[in-house]
């Protein structure tokens, strides 16, 4: 399924809707965008549920809510949106557990945590509502089962499941992690795919790292890597999709490499990419799914390629 967020602020949604993930009040699965939210500022979407933050800054959630990734304090599915916090500055959903930067630069999360994607030191079955995890946060990411968060000084941190890559200790990840641990200075934005991690430094260069059997990770092999290799300079903005990526160019420029076999890349076949290839010559918000990735044009125009089945 896929939210839409319109530049007069309305939240639409469309595709699958069997656990409410769309927020319309049923569990039918809509073809056409519908409308659910208006004064929105920004939204995410995790396996089976939604995140939506709105203009004066509190957090809604609604869909699947078994693992407590709604943050309500129970295990009920939403049909609508519900109002879960306030203060909120920034927003992601991973597949089973979400997060909320405040505007204090608090990070919180909730939701499942069997790989210890929730940082707080456990990996208790899951919390349903929102744990304090580190503060000083300027933007976070939510990935399978693991997280990611660049602090105000440009540090990256990262915990969760199978980690992969070197603290700047020197100290492997490559097995669980329950808390925070340092990975990088100099990070600008970061964004988790279901193993793989790709991050925007300061100075525009793309580091990678992670599984990569897919060719994610734009390597040009599928070797997986334990520390973060450069993949191209010149790099506004990184999204990492489940097995695939996409990045903004400084040119406004779309690119994108990895899996391909729904025709998520945009490129006019189903062929895997092991390097980067250009998808658009200019684009304006962009975001990568499981299959599915949808970009906007300059004139404003909503391009979607990849798969969306029906039920």
């Amino acid at each position: 399924f896929c939210l839409v967020l319109k530049q007069d602020g309305s939240l639409w949604a469309f595709g699958a809707n069997d656990r409410g993930q769309l927020g319309d009040g049923t569990t039918q699965f809509r073809r056409k965008p519908v409308k659910v939210l208006d004064h929105v500022r920004q939204m995410s979407a995790g396996l089976y549920f939604s995140m939506a933050l709105l203009e004066d800054g509190t957090l809604w959630t609604w869909g699947d809510n078994d693992k407590g990734q709604l943050g309500d304090g129970t295990n009920t599915r939403r049909l609508r949106p519900q109002k879960i916090m306030d203060g909120i500055s920034s927003i992601d959903a991973g597949r089973f557990h979400a997060l909320a930067v405040g505007n204090d630069g608090t990070l919180w999360v909730w939701g499942k945590n069997d790989g210890g994607q929730l940082g707080d030191g456990s990996v208790s079955d899951r919390s349903n509502v929102p744990v304090r995890v580190m503060t000083g946060v300027r933007q976070a990411s939510a990935g399978d089962e693991w997280t990611a968060a660049v602090k105000t000084d440009g540090s990256l941190w990262v915990w969760g499941d199978y980690v992969s890559g070197y603290t700047d200790e020197g100290d492997a990840l490559t097995t669980r992690r329950q808390s925070p641990v340092k990975m990088l200075d100099g990070v600008r934005q970061v964004s988790v795919g279901q193993d793989h991690i790709l991050a925007v430094m300061a100075d525009g260069r793309l580091m990678a790292w992670g599984e990569n059997r897919y060719g994610q990770l734009g390597t040009g092999t599928t070797d997986r890597q334990h520390t973060p290799v450069k993949i191209m300079d010149g790099v506004d903005e990184a999204c990492a999709g489940s097995n695939y990526s996409l990045v903004r160019r400084n040119d406004g420029s779309l690119w994108g490499w990895g899996e391909n076999n729904g025709g998520q890349l945009g490129i006019g076949n189903l062929d895997e990419q092991l390097r980067p290839v250009r998808i658009a010559a200019k684009v304006g918000d962009f975001v990568a799914g499981n299959e599915i990735s949808l970009w906007i044009t300059p004139a404003g125009e909503l391009k979607v390629t990849g798969k969306i089945t029906s039920d």
